[in-house]
């Protein structure tokens, strides 16, 4: 064999993982065998190699099925993130519709998004909830087809920072009680909430939507995610910035102008 290069050409890209497993296995086994009983004619394999006794034909054949090795390593490690991003997107939309079950049957109205709104306001809660009802099945279609070779660090980065995000929901709205709501409703009373995870965030809810989004595009990049990735995190500072505050001052005044100048928006306490 003259070149390296041709057995990376005959090497199968996309075969049955564990079968791939056991050819790599067999072939350096076999090849190792040959060059110990010192071979000198050429050995036809049955998969359109020819191997010779030569220690440097060895080593590169050794290097080749290496590089197949770790291959199957990366595709084993991208598979765990998949399952792992899945797993969490699952408890995250698990908690969220559990929680509109609960406050339904308590006949509570949580979806409050574009209801009895009108101009900027209600185009911004309308515009957020078509995307946040979106977002999930183009982040599960780029999770599952996702084929890339995205940096392992990267991935694990995007799952910490998914896991993060997932957390700082659950708790948030677990805190928020009965006075969470998905948009603003001024006819109706709630409370403000200032402790706990609200204590160091004022909006801790949008802030696990932002972190989970970022998270999942850091593991599993692509451009048309990336694009609706980035019009829900602004449109959920428009949200927050246009619509909650404005509601928040004019519902509780002084109250949550002293909560405001005190806690910052997403995340941390002024001082």
């Amino acid at each position: 064999l003259a070149d390296c290069a041709e057995v990376k050409r005959n090497l199968p890209v996309v075969v049955d993982c564990t079968a791939l497993m056991l050819e790599i296995q067999y072939v350096k086994e076999y090849s190792y065998a040959l060059y110990k009983r010192n071979i000198k004619e050429k050995q036809h394999m049955g998969i359109g190699l020819h191997w010779t006794s030569s220690p440097l034909v060895y080593l590169k054949f050794n290097r080749v099925f290496r590089i197949g090795e770790i291959s199957i390593e990366v595709w084993r490690y991208t598979m765990i993130i998949k399952i792992v991003t899945i797993s969490l997107m699952a408890v995250f939309y698990i908690c969220y519709f559990a929680k509109l079950i609960s406050q339904k049957k308590q006949g509570i109205k949580t979806d409050q998004l574009g209801k009895g709104k009108e101009g900027f306001v209600k185009f911004i809660e309308v515009a957020l909830k078509i995307i946040t009802y979106l977002l999930p099945v183009i982040q599960i279609i780029s999770i599952v087809f996702y084929s890339g070779t995205a940096h392992i660090v990267l991935q694990f980065t995007g799952v910490v920072i998914t896991m993060f995000g997932v957390l700082a929901f659950i708790v948030s709205v677990t805190q928020m009680k009965e006075n969470w709501r998905a948009g603003v409703q001024k006819e109706e009373k709630t409370n403000l909430v200032t402790t706990g995870i609200y204590s160091i965030s004022r909006n801790p809810a949008f802030l696990g939507f932002d972190l989970m989004y970022i998270g999942i595009l850091f593991s599993f990049f692509n451009w048309f995610l990336c694009f609706a990735t980035g019009f829900a995190v602004v449109f959920f500072h428009l949200q927050i910035v246009n619509v909650e505050e404005d509601f928040l001052i004019e519902a509780f005044g002084n109250e949550y102008l002293q909560y405001k100048s005190k806690v910052c928006r997403y995340l941390g306490r002024k001082r």
